[in-house]
């Protein structure tokens, strides 16, 4: 199944500039926000409680939807969810 859920953060006006140099910048009010991105990880987990009950599922996303879906997940803030290296794997039971 592919699912728009684990996208990337929609970057809105920054799409496609190197996040590190836009430190120093406004952000403009296009980007996704956290929020909205733990409101779409709420959407992906529902989504494999309904359709994948009691079944293993091995879901692949991008780092920062990954951590959004961990949040949720544990309760926690963002920042408070260790960064996954590239081809980390994490469980997670629901």
């Amino acid at each position: 199944m592919k699912t728009p859920l684990l996208r990337e953060r929609d970057w809105g006006s920054f799409t496609g500039r190197f996040i590190p140099d836009l430190k120093d910048e406004i952000w403009p009010k296009d980007i996704e926000t956290l929020e909205e991105m733990k409101s779409r990880a709420r959407k992906f987990l529902d989504l494999m409680r309904e359709t994948y009950p009691g079944q293993t599922v091995l879901a692949v996303g991008h780092g920062i939807i990954n951590k959004a879906i961990q949040s949720v997940y544990t309760g926690k803030k963002m920042n408070e969810i260790e960064k996954m290296m590239n081809c980390e794997v994490r469980e997670l039971e629901l």
